[in-house]
């Protein structure tokens, strides 16, 4: 199977598609809702031999029309794109999103983007989509669209967990709250950052820990700080390990800004400068002072005890 494409820029997917199946959506988190639409498209393109393509916007559209919402994001742009690939996607294609391609009406969308780059066959969105000018584009007008331009729009449900339908939005919220097994379910996977390996001050390893760290972007949505039971994938393997959120209380440090540092179970790889995901598992305890070294040490050989037994290792 030939490996996902990545095009970015939407203008630059003209002429690399004809009869697709496009699945539209921002996808932040790709929850279990975002991923039956996407199977489901990737199921009828079987069934059609067509192409399965994803289109979906960066930055996300509330940090660039609603900046004063301190908006947080589930996933970055990378994480994303490292999750639609397990899918077997042929191709993502990312659109960057504007105020101006925000006030586009949703017929020219639709004949701009749809018709003439893509070349669409058929569409699906879930049943919350809008688009185009202050959102005018609903459902209906998507429907009466896609009859006019000649294409089939497939509309899937939002998935519900009792009276609830999954969102991106009540998974920000539970993730703010540190209710991580809802936030697993609900995505199907445990949550998790993706972030590269940039040089701490190299305290960990002096204190018989040695540690990586990952600065989050800004915008990342985080669990509450502390110390955490943690999956950490690298190289496309996973390792256990534990992990604290924080900003580093026990020493003054260069870097004021809140940074995942984790110490890695057997592993002394040196994986400076590579992506990693850290994957949080269990919530072990608040982040506090520690005043001497020996003090910290003691309370890291409890996190690692606590972490094992959590994650289950002997």
């Amino acid at each position: 199977m030939e490996p996902m494409k990545v095009i970015k820029g939407i203008s630059k997917a003209k002429g690399c598609f004809k009869d697709i199946v496009l699945v539209i959506g921002i996808f932040d988190g790709l929850h279990i809702g975002h991923q039956k639409l996407i199977q489901q498209a990737i199921n009828r393109a079987k069934e059609l031999k067509a192409k399965v393509v994803v289109l979906t916007f960066s930055p996300h559209p509330m940090l660039v029309l609603h900046p004063e919402y301190h908006f947080k994001k589930i996933s970055s742009l990378a994480y994303r794109l490292k999750l639609f690939e397990q899918f077997g996607l042929d191709a993502v294609v990312v659109a960057r999103f504007s105020k101006q391609f925000s006030e586009m009406t949703p017929e020219l969308f639709v004949r701009r983007y749809l018709k003439d780059i893509f070349k669409v066959k058929e569409v699906f969105v879930g049943d919350d989509f809008r688009f185009g000018q202050e959102r005018q584009g609903t459902i209906t007008t998507f429907g009466e669209l896609a009859r006019r331009f000649g294409f089939s729009l497939r509309i899937v449900p939002q998935v519900l967990r009792g009276a609830e339908k999954i969102s991106s939005t009540l998974i920000r919220r539970m993730i703010t709250n540190g209710d991580l097994d809802i936030v697993e379910a609900w995505l199907g996977r445990k949550f998790g950052i993706m972030g590269k390996v940039e040089r701490g001050d190299g305290r960990g390893k002096t204190l018989g820990f040695p540690t990586i760290n990952i600065y989050p972007d800004p915008l990342q949505i985080l669990p509450p700080q502390g110390i955490y039971a943690v999956y950490v994938e690298v190289d496309s393997k996973i390792y256990s390990g534990v992990s604290v959120i924080g900003q580093r209380k026990t020493f003054h440090s260069a870097n004021p800004n809140v940074n995942i540092e984790t110490y890695i179970f057997d592993f002394a790889n040196d994986v400076y400068g590579q992506e990693v995901v850290v994957q949080f598992v269990k919530f072990i305890r608040e982040e506090k002072k520690f005043y001497s070294a020996m003090a910290l040490i003691d309370q890291i050989k409890n996190d690692v005890e606590s972490a094992k037994k959590i994650l289950k290792i002997n």
